[in-house]
């Protein structure tokens, strides 16, 4: 577990999938429980006790250290996306966008850019309001502004990357066929 799957778990948002630690908290201080479930240690009590003893407040006081990072990160973590693949859609080597994220120094362009790797829309929803009054981001709309460079660019590398799973899939197709009639058995289609 990393430290954002620790705090979005303390936060008490299941916003991480696979997010499952213990911790140990008799007479520990609320920050001594956030450590802890950072270095993943285990004992008696759930994470959905530790997530009701904590509150957002200081799952919020935690996550405001690098704000822009962990969103990135949660995304990158539902889109299941890794940080390579996520460098090339925004045109950074691999380390230049580690330092990024040290840094917590990403564009609304990252954003919007990292949301459309990851499949992700962004919107903006006035407080209060309705649904009717949310202005969705389009990502081709809003990344054309340098003569559609940067959307070809990205629009090309979703293309290519569609086609490596959907490759990825067909060879595991094939895979289960061969098993099957190896092992005599049928699968349920």
């Amino acid at each position: 577990m990393n430290y954002i799957d620790a705090l979005l778990m303390v936060s008490g948002k299941a916003l991480v999938k696979g997010v499952a630690a213990t911790v140990s908290t008799k007479g520990s201080s609320q920050k001594d429980k956030v450590k802890a479930v950072k270095k993943g240690s285990t004992s008696n009590q759930t994470s959905q006790s530790l997530e009701k003893e904590l509150t957002d407040e200081d799952a919020y006081d935690q996550i405001d250290q690098k704000p822009q990072a962990s969103i990135i990160k949660w995304m990158m973590d539902q889109g299941e996306i890794d940080l390579a693949v996520l460098a090339k859609f925004l045109g950074y080597k691999t380390q230049s966008l580690r330092n990024k994220f040290s840094r917590d120094s990403f564009s609304i362009d990252d954003f919007v850019i990292t949301a459309y790797a990851c499949d992700f829309d962004l919107v903006l929803k006035k407080k209060g309001s309705d649904a009717s009054t949310d202005r969705l981001i389009n990502p081709e709309t809003y990344l054309s502004k340098d003569g559609g460079r940067t959307w070809n660019r990205i629009s090309e590398l979703k293309r290519k990357n569609y086609a490596e799973k959907r490759a990825e899939y067909e060879d595991l197709k094939a895979r289960l066929a061969e098993l099957e009639k190896e092992y005599q058995f049928e699968t349920d289609k």
